[in-house]
């Protein structure tokens, strides 16, 4: 297990309404070199409060892995092609974890892997 270190690898949540945002996004995330690998899970299930009413959505989950130093990166993106006005943005950090796959989510994230 590697020990979480200054290039800190976090987990980037967000939600989408519809696959084929959900695929645009994960795709240019990965595409542009922000993240490693982003999955789409479909069919979550959401309820949250929204403009004082509660709102029931089906929604698809998108988990990104990336670099800290990408996170600026992730989020623009996210705002860019999401149709929300308030889209889910959330950052967590990965402590620990398989060292040959973080090392591989440091270079798939490396500026070289950019368009």
């Amino acid at each position: 297990m590697t020990e979480p270190t200054a290039s800190s690898h976090i987990l980037v949540i967000t939600s989408s309404n519809g696959n084929i945002t959900a695929k645009k996004i994960a795709n240019e995330l990965v595409e542009s070199g922000a993240a490693a690998c982003v999955q789409v899970l479909p069919k979550v299930y959401s309820v949250f409060r929204w403009k004082n009413q509660v709102d029931h959505e089906e929604e698809h989950l998108l988990l990104i892995k990336t670099l800290a130093s990408k996170y600026a990166a992730v989020e623009k993106t996210i705002k860019m092609h999401h149709p929300y006005e308030v889209p889910e943005i959330v950052s967590l950090p990965i402590i620990g974890g398989s060292s040959e796959y973080l090392d591989w989510l440091s270079q798939m994230v490396s500026t070289t892997h950019a368009k």
